[in-house]
């Protein structure tokens, strides 16, 4: 192949884009519609290994049976008159994701949900009819950048299992290894020949895992050593390599991730869905239905705490977007999940009628206090006044309102606002109840004169003198 050369009347080469052991890719150009298409062909070296010319034709018949937004479409399936076979399919601009998370790192959470949930689209068409993957890795999971946001292609169904016809007849044989070891699940490293559709599920958690921390969760030296490990089931949580992760994502994985297919999610959609709420979540937050109110010189229920806990969704510091480098301007879209935040129970309207009854009882409680003041010094010039013997004491002013029913009235009120108050107006009733005490008793005992002490003993030469007159009494 050269640039320059015509595969078809319509499709001539311009340059070439990469090239491998199974074969290369080339950029083309459509003359009749003057748009960019990427040309596969197969190494010469491979037209006689039928294993593998399967497969090629798998990968064109798989792809355009989808008809997928996120599956690389394919155009065109051809054989040139040297006998080399071709695919004509979209050409992509952007970078795979294994070539992303070694350039930038371990990926924003944010991000990592839309690879699993753009790419779990794609395979739950796939799956919808009948076909299985069974190649889930980074490298087959191209990043583009549509609008500065991630926009996800699968590609690669060469060693795809077809369900319907004979299409993948031979291409499997017996003991053959299908796909890449350190993504294959559990029963596809026993056999490639009965794996469903949730080994690609399995697939794809250790690509999302990938894309979390930088690493695979299960590895080993050897095939052998690497199926101990993956049936083994130990893997070090994501949390435990990325501190800030919640422990839902810990959850997804443990779920996903587990030796018998039956205990996964069951399908590509329940999966996505289960990862973006495990991404989503947040650190619980105390019902406010449930905790008393603050006191009056604290700030209302309104406004927001000096300090909030940072959403565990938010994405993480050091990791920047996979497409922060080449649009700026998107790296802060592209970081957020777009989860509401925390919302409180309480509103500004509420917060001013608890600080209006707030301030009502405050106002009670100070006309108690008044009320006990007065209370105790008309008392005291009762005491001070009866201990004359020889002068009647004078009648003591009254109030315009009796002034136990306004003590007597606060334990009432007290109780109403108590649910309300709880560190100021609780210690108002033990006081109030007893000047009210008080109060009462000394209206009670008018005849008896408790207050009044008895005049001393002695000889008496005139008549008795009456006793004094009530000024305590109503």
């Amino acid at each position: 192949m050269k640039a320059g050369q015509l595969v078809t009347p319509t499709l001539k080469l311009m340059r070439i884009l990469g090239k491998g052991g199974m074969g290369s890719v080339w950029l083309a150009d459509h003359l009749t519609l003057g748009t960019p298409v990427a040309i596969k062909f197969m190494s010469v070296a491979n037209l006689d290994d039928e294993t593998l010319m399967q497969r090629f034709r798998t990968e064109a018949q798989a792809a355009a049976q989808i008809r997928h937004p996120h599956v690389a479409q394919v155009f065109d399936h051809g054989v040139m008159p040297d006998g080399v076979p071709y695919i004509v399919m979209e050409y992509l601009e952007g970078e795979d994701l294994k070539r992303a998370v070694r350039r930038v790192g371990p990926l924003p959470v944010a991000d990592v949900a839309r690879v699993v949930t753009q790419s779990a689209k794609a395979l739950g068409r796939a799956h919808s009819l009948g076909i299985v993957h069974r190649d889930i890795k980074p490298d087959n999971i191209f990043l583009c950048n549509i609008d500065g946001e991630i926009f996800i292609k699968l590609l690669d169904f060469g060693v795809a299992k077809i369900d319907q016809g004979a299409a993948m007849a031979g291409a499997t044989t017996t003991g053959s290894m299908m796909g890449t070891p350190l993504y294959m699940s559990p029963e596809q490293l026993l056999s490639a020949r009965t794996v469903s559709h949730k080994s690609d599920l399995w697939s794809l958690a250790v690509v999302a895992y990938f894309a979390l921390t930088g690493r695979v969760p299960f590895n080993g030296e050897t095939i052998g050593s690497l199926s101990v490990a993956v049936h083994g089931g130990v893997f070090p949580p994501p949390s435990s390599l990325r501190p800030g992760l919640p422990p839902t994502i810990d959850a997804w994985f443990v779920r996903m991730l587990k030796r018998d297919p039956n205990e996964r999610y069951d399908s590509a959609k329940e999966m996505a869905e289960a990862f973006e709420h495990a991404a989503s979540m947040r650190a619980p937050m105390p019902s406010m239905s449930m905790m008393p109110l603050p006191p009056a010189s604290l700030p209302p229920i309104s406004a927001p705490p000096a300090s909030l806990p940072p959403p565990i969704s938010a994405p993480l510091p050091n990791y920047p977007s996979v497409l922060s480098q080449s649009t700026p301007s998107s790296a802060g879209a592209s970081s957020m999940i777009g989860m509401p935040q925390p919302t409180f129970a309480g509103t500004a309207s509420d917060a001013g009628r608890r600080n209006s009854a707030t301030k009502k009882q405050l106002l009670v409680a100070a006309g108690a206090a008044a009320g006990v003041v007065l209370t105790l010094g008309i008392i005291l010039v009762a005491v001070s006044t009866g201990s004359k013997d020889d002068v009647p004491p004078e009648p003591a002013a009254q109030p315009d309102k009796p002034v136990v029913q306004a003590v007597s009235a606060l334990p009432a009120a007290t109780v109403a606002a108590a649910p309300l108050e709880t560190t100021q107006v609780q210690t108002a009733p033990s006081a109030s109840a007893a000047a009210s005490a008080t109060s009462t008793k000394s209206a009670s005992d008018k005849p008896t004169r408790v207050v009044t002490p008895p005049a001393p003993p002695g000889p008496r030469t005139g008549p008795a003198k009456p006793p004094p007159k009530d000024t305590i009494g109503f």
